[in-house]
């Protein structure tokens, strides 16, 4: 790792970073435009901003380059500092657009421009230097042309407020420098790990958009929060997060979080029950800090483990899966340890009511609920008659009520156990290894039972009407008994064949 003061004591604060193949390509299409924007405007500038400049930087000192930089940002202002006002950026929409292979999409209101390039599909986008201001605790900033020292004021963390000047690309090594003293100090942060809000003061910050206080929590899990920043976050009142921003917003920050932020600071340090009071139930109970510590477990795994297509989905159910243990743990004195018989259910439910609230997808809701609801059964299926796994998956191999729950319950088996401590998966080993097998049968069950539903379709709805129209079964009870002899037509062939 390269030593920044150094390297800055010897002015020497030009950075040669490599660029991915893609990256290279994207890159090649910004610079150029913005050389044609300076030759038709010599007195405007562009500087590249935000998220882009901190992973470009990290990566100068790690030397990963595993995360793709694909935001190209840039600021654009004028040789005395300032940003361009609404005409003076319609000037360059206007021109922009007259370059072939280019088209602006129209945000001059907000100050800021997206601009396509059409063969490649990459976007690059201008915002003016502006400053904001927030008024009556809304949301929603003025906004008007700043300074450099406004737009730096104006975002959340000083690792997101580095300005780079871009200048040159040689081979596939992109060359570039900080375009102010803020953003060399901006860099001491990014090389130290360091997370701290661009003013002194965290919970201004935190007022002119809670949903920052989620980006913390993001962030924190490969930066460490000043102590500053830690007491703002700690002490930030819900009511204020949970008036000022949408759900929206708060469910698409946690689905972040889950996949690659700090879920340790966010379960343990109580931050959860900020947004989801349901992880209150836990409080002051024996067993919080071992169900807690497996709930951050299981979230790692999935990272992991879960099929990519799916991710969001097990995140959530691993997040989800033993948030009713806080509600119906009791203690066995005959087996010596707590029980939390019914505690899918409890999941469940309170796991539709948080999405439902936090406004998910429908067939999130659905498909996170269903296997949270599901996440106990197959486990022990080598421990159950044929029958009784027959009559499982007749009721849930149902695509459209009920879509891939079968496939999905057999994965988090693997994930849930892999959230279990070195200590107890040693002493239920045993049951691990048949994890396989289980999956292996419930599967092949499946199949089996689809070509025997295919081929024997007619025999089945015949049971089905009898029951149907047999008064000695109460209309409550027809559907149990319905699925019960199906079971056994559907058994008998299995043996059969």
């Amino acid at each position: 790792m390269k030593n920044l003061k150094v390297f800055l004591k010897e002015n020497i604060n030009e950075y040669k970073i490599q660029l991915t193949p893609d990256e290279l390509k994207h890159f090649k299409v910004a610079i150029e435009l913005n050389k044609q924007v300076n030759k038709k405007f010599p007195t405007i500038n562009t500087a590249l901003v935000g998220g882009a400049c901190r992973d470009l930087i990290l990566r100068y000192f790690t030397q990963n380059n595993t995360k793709t930089v694909n935001d190209l940002d840039f600021v654009i202002y004028k040789n005395t500092g300032v940003g361009l006002n609404d005409k003076e950026l319609r000037d360059v929409m206007d021109f922009i657009n007259t370059i072939p292979d280019f088209s602006v999409v129209d945000e001059i209101k907000f100050l800021h421009l997206k601009i396509i390039h059409r063969p490649t599909s990459y976007e690059i986008e201008y915002t003016s230097l502006r400053k904001e201001m927030y008024r009556d605790l809304s949301r929603k900033p003025e906004t008007t042309v700043g300074q450099m020292e406004d737009d730096y004021s104006r975002r959340d963390f000083t690792i997101n407020a580095v300005f780079l000047d871009i200048k040159n690309i040689v081979g596939n090594d992109l060359y570039v420098k900080p375009s102010n003293k803020k953003s060399e100090e901006s860099i001491l942060d990014i090389q130290n790990k360091i997370l701290r809000t661009t003013t002194e003061d965290p919970n201004q910050v935190f007022d002119e958009d809670s949903l920052r206080l989620l980006r913390a929590v993001r962030f924190s899990k490969d930066y460490k929060m000043d102590d500053k920043l830690k007491k703002a976050v700690d002490e930030y009142p819900s009511e204020k997060l949970l008036t000022q921003v949408s759900k929206e917003r708060i469910a698409d920050e946690l689905g972040k979080i889950l996949e690659k932020g700090d879920v340790d600071y966010l379960i343990k340090s109580g931050f959860i029950k900020k947004i989801m009071s349901e992880f209150s139930d836990f409080d002051d109970k024996e067993y919080k800090d071992a169900e807690l510590q497996h709930i951050i477990d299981v979230i790692k795994v999935a990272r992991e483990k879960a099929p990519k297509d799916r991710q969001l989905t097990f995140l959530l159910t691993a997040l989800f899966h033993d948030i009713g243990k806080g509600s119906t743990g009791t203690y066995s004195s005959e087996k010596e340890r707590w029980q939390f018989l019914g505690h899918e259910e409890e999941s469940s439910k309170k796991a539709e009511e948080i999405m439902k609230r936090y406004k998910f997808s429908n067939p999130l809701v659905r498909d996170v609920s269903n296997l949270v609801n599901q996440h106990m059964v197959t486990k022990f299926f080598d421990k159950v008659p044929d029958k009784t796994i027959i009559k499982w998956i007749l009721v849930y191999d149902n695509q459209q009520k009920y879509p891939d729950l079968i496939e999905n319950a057999l994965i988090f088996n693997t994930i849930d156990w892999g959230g279990k401590s070195p200590e107890w998966r040693e002493k239920n080993k045993d049951m691990i290894k048949n994890e396989r097998e289980i999956a292996k049968k419930v599967l092949y069950l499946r199949d089996e039972i689809r070509k025997i539903k295919s081929q024997y379709k007619d025999e089945l709805s015949a049971i089905s009407t009898e029951i149907g129209k047999d008064k000695h079964i109460p209309p409550n009870s027809k559907s149990g008994a319905i699925l019960k002899r199906h079971a056994n037509f559907i058994l008998s062939k299995l043996k059969n064949s």
